[in-house]
């Protein structure tokens, strides 16, 4: 994948990252279960060419009114955020925890709020995929009504 030196440059650096993410996968989801048990975004083919491309890629990726496909990913900050979110989805409902450590520092993750000033400080967005070796736990909610949660070995 060849992106312009400007998109890397919009990359969250290692040293900035969250010690942990968390990805909520939903019944809504557009990302889909990859070959290494991760998760790759509904289009992976996708890549962005210049800066305000990229901009715009984000820009639909967090309008959920426009439902495009994505090339993103998007994984929280903290887990309570994560477990809001999870809670007002369509079940079933899996929070999976995303040690950084384990990720290459090639790896392309954006912040949000660095393109769409009012979106969340707490949402990253993966580029095209996260790759199983990434997840340490997953979380299975159960119904809302339940406020029961289930923790399955990563």
């Amino acid at each position: 994948m060849s992106l312009p030196i400007t998109c890397y440059n919009l990359n969250v650096p290692v040293d900035h990252r969250p010690k942990y993410l968390f990805f909520v996968q939903h019944g809504s989801s557009q990302s889909s279960i990859n070959p290494s048990g991760g998760f790759d975004a509904a289009d992976t083919v996708t890549t962005p060419h210049s800066r305000s491309h990229l901009e715009l890629l984000i820009g639909n990726h967090v309008n959920w009114a426009c439902r495009v496909t994505s090339i993103f990913i998007s994984a929280f900050g903290s887990f309570n955020r994560a477990y809001d979110w999870a809670m007002q989805r369509d079940p079933p409902v899996t929070i999976h925890h995303i040690d950084t450590a384990n990720i290459h520092p090639d790896v392309l993750i954006f912040r949000t709020f660095h393109f769409v000033p009012m979106a969340s400080d707490n949402e990253y967005l993966f580029l095209h995929r996260i790759h199983g070796s990434f997840i340490v736990q997953r979380y299975s909610l159960c119904h809302p009504d339940e406020q029961n949660m289930n923790q399955v070995q990563a």
